[in-house]
């Protein structure tokens, strides 16, 4: 799509200009790129100001791959003085605006509603996307594991950093950047899609990913503390989820219609938020003073049974889906239904069909006599519910393999070694993705929370060992429960990224112990693992070989992955 320049600032207000911008009537751009590594001869390059480096020093990179003029945010003098320079107050919001409408403002032609909180956006997204499609709307849900709706199969997110050969191996975080999410409105748009199901994550929203977005209805889930690494406190957490349900920080000036917010009267935020707008959003949750109310909730062997009243009209909602901690997330995404316009009938219909999540509570199914269940939960309330909904469901021992990953909040991996010893009986820690950080370390900081539990427990580092002591260890009626991947499809190292998916290796060693008739004992390339004996509080020795080397990466910053 080509833009003269002069066109699209002129629908930015000038106060968003720190110097009002100057530019040839006749300058075309093709696109809007913030990564200099992958400008294209004719992008609008966006200088944007980050916590390790500021995109201004790429400015020459940027210049010599072609970039027609640059943005950036006030400062001094800059190396660039052969094409134009648009000094913003916030790069980013300048950005997002120039993004949107540079793709046709492609958020006022359909309806899309944001889903924000620690724990279940994914899954609710996921939810309220079968609830609309069910009820005959061409919906998609979009976030963590990219793009997925009825017609297609899931897809990754639009553009990104990456070109040509290589795009299909760039990495895309939950809400990627403004012109990202904005070209991948615009595809979805030209595709007739009307409702678009996104997850937003607190990093968008610090980061303003979504500003210039025009939504139909924003939701807030479940809050705890998260991310701490990039947030630094847990009230700027907070600031940052708050900001979905702020106009000024949400669509600024490109939003002009009504937007229906849905919050959570059994969270702490949601709460006080809904008590700044009284009257003008819908609250969801077992309080009753919710609009939208749980009265009852069932786990049941086909799945959940919740009794729930939409604004004084009771139904009852079931849905095939393991977990007792799918109840919040199946109540919210019935509130987001009905804000939408459905009614409680319709609802209920479309959750009765509704179809395992990926990742998320999912279980594998190798004619075993044990239960296997792989799910994403990687924080300390995401893993306690988890595993007390696994005990809810488990007849025999409850076995649990789980790291956490390196570079993201190292406040969160005591509480999860804790709460794994208190609701498991055995714990495996392994390596999560332990990017550049010490693996050891890692589960040092885990086993801190261990000891103060019952559990046995023991570190094998190489994640496919672990898996494969586990089922050594399972007999008839156990549980095992790998948990903080979910579905993803890489495992990152300091100097590599391997393909590992949870599911895919859990299968694969399970038809292995299934045609040997024995438990599997190899390791990641064919080492030897000897499990602990049961009672054993003392990590075990291992004779384990390095895991063989896959892609290289090239970095990751955000939460999907952890």
């Amino acid at each position: 799509m080509l833009w003269k320049l002069a066109e699209l600032i002129g629908r930015i207000p000038n106060e968003f200009w720190a110097r009002p911008p100057e530019v040839a009537p006749d300058l075309v751009i093709r696109g809007i790129c913030h990564d200099s590594r992958g400008v294209r001869p004719g992008d609008l390059f966006v200088a944007l100001p980050g916590q390790r480096t500021d995109g201004a020093r790429y400015l020459g990179d940027a210049q010599a791959a072609g970039a027609a003029a640059f943005l950036v945010e006030e400062r001094g003098d800059l190396s660039v003085t052969s094409s134009p320079v648009l000094r913003a107050h916030s790069a980013r919001q300048v950005m997002g605006l120039l993004a949107a409408v540079l793709h046709g403002e492609p958020s006022r032609s359909m309806r899309l509603v944001g889903v924000t909180g620690t724990d279940g956006k994914t899954s609710t997204t996921w939810l309220v996307r079968h609830i609309l499609a069910a009820a005959g709307r061409r919906a998609v849900a979009v976030g963590t594991l990219g793009i997925k709706g009825d017609r297609e199969d899931l897809m990754p997110w639009s553009g990104g950093t990456a070109r040509g050969d290589e795009a299909h191996r760039h990495w895309q975080p939950t809400t990627p950047e403004s012109p990202v999410f904005q070209e991948t409105l615009a595809r979805l748009h030209a595709a007739g899609v009307q409702d678009v199901v996104a997850e937003i994550s607190s990093h968008a929203l610090a980061q303003e990913r979504i500003f210039g977005t025009q939504f139909a209805a924003v939701a807030l889930t479940h809050v705890a503390a998260d991310h701490l690494d990039f947030h630094g406190t847990r009230d700027d957490y907070l600031a940052a989820k708050a900001r979905l349900f702020d106009p000024a920080s949400r669509g600024g000036p490109l939003e002009t219609q009504p937007v229906q917010e849905i919050l959570n009267l059994d969270d702490d935020l949601g709460r006080a938020l809904a008590a700044e707008r009284p009257g003008r959003c819908l609250t969801v949750g077992r309080d009753r003073a919710s609009q939208v109310r749980l009265d009852a909730a069932r786990t049941e062997p086909g799945g959940l049974e919740l009794e729930l009243c939409f604004a004084g009209e009771p139904a009852t909602v079931r849905a095939p889906l393991s977990g007792a901690f799918h109840t919040e997330n199946l109540l919210v995404a019935s509130a987001i239904a009905f804000a939408l316009g459905l009614a409680p009938e319709t609802i209920a219909r479309a959750a009765a069909t509704i179809q395992t999540i990926p990742g998320r509570f999912e279980s594998i199914r190798e004619g075993q006599s044990f239960a296997v269940i792989v799910d994403y939960a990687h924080t300390p309330d995401g893993l306690r519910n988890l595993l007390s909904a696994a005990r809810s469901v488990a007849s025999g021992k409850l076995i649990l393999v789980f790291g956490c990953g390196g570079d993201r909040d190292t406040s969160k991996r005591e509480p999860m070694g804790r709460a794994a010893a208190e609701l498991a009986d055995h714990v495996i820690v392994t390596d999560d993705n332990p990017r550049s950080e010490d693996p050891a370390a890692i589960g040092a900081q885990i086993a801190e929370g261990l000891r103060a539990g019952t559990a046995t427990w023991e570190q094998i580092p190489d994640r496919r060992s672990a898996f494969a002591c586990a089922i050594a260890l399972a007999r008839a009626g156990d549980m095992i429960v790998a948990a903080g991947r979910g579905s993803e499809p890489t495992q990152v190292f300091k100097h590599r990224t391997v393909v590992f998916d949870d599911r895919d290796v859990l299968r694969g060693l399970l038809r292995e112990q299934r045609m040997t008739g024995a438990p599997t004992r190899e390791g990641g390339d064919g080492g030897i693992t000897n499990c602990l004996v049961p009672g054993s509080k003392e990590p075990a020795t291992r004779d384990l070989r390095r895991a063989p080397a896959g892609k290289p990466h090239g970095g990751h910053d955000e939460e999907s992955v952890r």
